[in-house]
């Protein structure tokens, strides 16, 4: 068995049901294992069902312990070598596993993860991974403005990768790991047990790589549930004090006192809408310095779940002329730089 495919059910198993027959289009040795959080005879009757398949295997949890403790148990019964974990409001596209494995063995990557889209049509790509470190808050907190265009030419970099490029961080949303690698911290509920497990990947020197080849479609925040800011506020705090115990009052004092900036070209997304816009690239965020945020072709008409839900929640900014040069500039300068690694690499 080349890959377990893991995923824990909250009250998504219909979605599931309808995504599971795209897993078994992958031409790689691989198994399903479910886990169910929901504590829900519905959703329990579904994933009965679903075991009827010869590689599907499923745990029905009579108490929900949490995100990171449900995935331990699957890779506890898992026959992979390669542990794939996906989210349940989520789904892989045509060749997604096998690319992964591919290049997973070919670098010896002791980590992998894709490209991840927010909607079906692949226009809206999910940022880059927030690095949580202490000098990433510091710089994030004391110098936004700067700390935004460093944001900004990294998405760029990440997301015009065709690729695989070494990075520290990954989505939790789908990646692929290393079965010995494979063990979440079960003090996280929910929320940061991916960030805890690539910092200690990075702390340990491990390869982490992400590959733009493969796509995964998030259709994020699908789950029903009253509690999760409260978890991720806990989260965050048990975050800061395992990896930063000395420094994390400094941590909160920084996130509490950080210093303000908007782009001048923000606007709240609900009030654009209401302008009848028409059509455009557009840059998307939860915050006015729009660290992390999403770009794509907005469509008023058509937009993806999660932003429809939030919108009143969101900046939106328009990608200006000047800023298009810029980043054309800019993708340049990579290629150029990539061309320059290759010609010392066959030279030596």
């Amino acid at each position: 068995m080349d890959i377990s495919v893991i995923i824990v059910n909250y009250r998504l198993a219909e979605f599931i049901k309808k995504h599971l027959c795209l897993l078994w289009q992958e031409s790689v040795p691989l198994e399903v294992i479910i886990i169910d959080n929901s504590c829900h005879p519905k959703e329990t009757a579904i994933l009965n069902e679903l075991a009827k398949h010869p590689l599907v295997k499923i745990i029905i949890n009579q108490k929900n312990k949490g995100f990171a403790f449900a995935c331990n148990q699957g890779v506890k019964i898992a026959s992979g070598r390669y542990i794939f974990f996906l989210n349940p409001d989520a789904y892989i596209t045509k060749g997604a596993l096998k690319t992964l494995l591919y290049w997973a063995k070919k670098l010896n990557a002791d980590a992998i993860g894709p490209k991840i889209f927010l909607d079906e049509k692949l226009s809206f790509p999910q940022p880059p991974a927030y690095p949580s470190t202490f000098l990433n808050i510091c710089l994030h907190c004391l110098f936004p403005r700067l700390y935004s265009y460093f944001w900004r030419y990294y998405s760029e970099r990440f997301w015009q990768a065709e690729k695989p490029i070494k990075v520290n961080f990954l989505s939790g949303a789908a990646f692929m790991i290393k079965k010995e690698l494979a063990t979440f911290d079960e003090r996280f509920f929910l929320y940061f047990e991916d960030t805890d497990l690539f910092l200690c990947l990075k702390k340990a020197g491990k390869k982490v790589y992400f590959c733009p080849q493969a796509k995964v479609v998030h259709l994020f925040d699908l789950s029903p549930s009253t509690q999760k800011l409260y978890h991720l506020h806990l989260s965050e705090k048990q975050f800061y004090a395992k990896h930063y115990p000395y420094l994390k009052h400094l941590i909160f004092w920084l996130q509490k006192h950080k210093i303000t900036y908007k782009d001048k070209q923000a606007l709240c997304l609900k009030d654009y809408l209401k302008q009848n816009p028409p059509s455009c690239c557009i840059d998307i965020s939860t915050s006015a310095d729009f660290v992390p945020f999403i770009r794509g072709k907005l469509n008023p008409l058509s937009l993806p779940s999660a932003i429809q839900r939030m919108q009143d929640k969101l900046w939106v900014r328009i990608i200006s002329l000047r800023h298009t040069y810029m980043l054309h500039l800019y993708r340049c300068f990579l290629s150029i730089s990539q061309l320059s690694r290759d010609r010392h690499k066959i030279i030596s």
